[in-house]
């Protein structure tokens, strides 16, 4: 019995055996295949990419009731950013964010064995193959991301845009997913209290928000006669994969 046999159903329980013991040399091959790659897909990277560019759309009205764009950068530590602020007379308001920290999500995961098929659409031979994969690793990545201005009703324009992304989650899509989901966990006041003579006071609000993804497994390509070939640059949407 090939590979391409083992996608039918199942008759009896020679056929379940059978369908096992293939399945276990397609995941060998599979983990083979991904211990050998030198490929990085760049999940973390995708996903910063996208949420640099949602929150940077935000903006304000003037007192001449003109749309002005709102600057975002990418700092890490949150320090940095205050010492441009308070030194360097920047043009407030600004929103900087940075990656925080990442978990592995026990809620969402497969059990890694587990083989999981999907069908993508090949351009070039004009025909659908099958793709065969390792279940994909569901992390969770907290951004913070920050608010600097110096006058509360700007702050108060930003904070309800991006209140008004979120219903309940924001939706972050990148070159791995389409619906990579993303929701507001908590809310802060880091304003400081005290200022040195002469400084202006710059208020802050931190926000703080989770997306959830999935970082691909090892992917092959299923060929007619049932081998598997690896494709280590295939893409295809992690969250529609069937098992």
């Amino acid at each position: 019995m090939t590979f391409k046999q083992s996608l039918e159903s199942p008759t009896d329980g020679e056929s379940v055996s059978k369908i096992a013991n293939i399945n276990k040399k397609a995941y060998d091959k599979l983990t083979k295949i991904h211990n050998k790659s030198n490929t990085i897909l760049d999940v973390y990277t995708e996903i910063t990419k996208s949420v640099k560019k949602v929150f940077g759309s935000l903006y304000r009205v003037d007192s001449d009731n003109s749309i002005v764009d709102i600057k975002i950068v990418y700092a890490n530590p949150e320090r940095s950013v205050a010492k441009q602020v308070q030194e360097d007379n920047m043009v407030l308001p600004i929103i900087s964010f940075d990656q925080d920290i990442s978990n592995s999500d026990l809620k969402r995961s497969r059990y890694n064995p587990v083989l999981v098929h999907n069908i993508v659409w090949d351009d070039s031979k004009q025909r659908a193959t099958r793709v065969l994969s390792l279940a994909p690793a569901p992390v969770t990545i907290s951004f913070k991301i920050s608010i600097w201005s110096k006058y509360a009703e700007d702050l108060d324009q930003v904070l309800e845009q991006i209140t008004l992304m979120f219903n309940p989650s924001l939706n972050l899509p990148n070159k791995f997913s389409d619906e990579t989901q993303a929701f507001l966990t908590e809310e802060e006041n880091e304003t400081e209290s005290s200022y040195k003579d002469g400084s202006d006071r710059v208020l802050r609000r931190t926000i703080e928000m989770q997306v959830e993804t999935y970082i691909p497994g090892p992917r092959a390509l299923v060929t007619s006669t049932g081998e598997i070939e690896s494709i280590p640059h295939v893409e295809f949407d992690v969250t529609t994969l069937t098992c």
